[in-house]
């Protein structure tokens, strides 16, 4: 899962490595031996681009980008993070597939970076903590 803003950049950066375009919804294609397959869908509300590639190029270029998910305030806006506790349904399904996986990887100091860059509201911090 990918910020909205991000997936011009994740296609020019497909484009770049394989000299072709994302437009439609799923694809292929190849050059000079590499190959990718993706898959642009919404999940959520927001924008999620499944991508399996041979090409360590592609990968190493959206690696170096370190393109970040969506804060949760911004997956799920009406949630009231201050009284929430268990994560239950949609949102242990992308707490699970989209968030942790993230989260789990960066540093602390990356941690609180990503926290002050996106405005993280202190209950949604606290929350953070909790289920960390």
């Amino acid at each position: 899962m990918i910020k909205y803003n991000e997936l011009p950049k994740i296609e020019n950066i497909i484009t770049s490595c394989f000299y072709g375009q994302t437009e439609q919804i799923k694809g292929h294609m190849s050059y000079k031996g590499k190959t990718l397959h993706y898959y642009k869908f919404k999940e959520f509300n927001q924008m999620v681009m499944d991508i399996i590639t041979n090409s360590d190029d592609l990968i190493k270029k959206l690696w170096s980008n370190k393109f970040e998910p969506p804060a949760p305030d911004i997956v799920f806006p009406d949630e009231d993070f201050g009284t929430l506790g268990s994560l239950q349904g949609g949102m242990e399904l992308w707490w699970d597939v989209y968030w942790s996986p993230f989260w789990m990887s960066l540093s602390e100091e990356d941690k609180k970076n990503y926290l002050e860059r996106n405005n993280i509201s202190n209950e949604l911090r606290e929350f953070l903590i909790l289920h960390n």
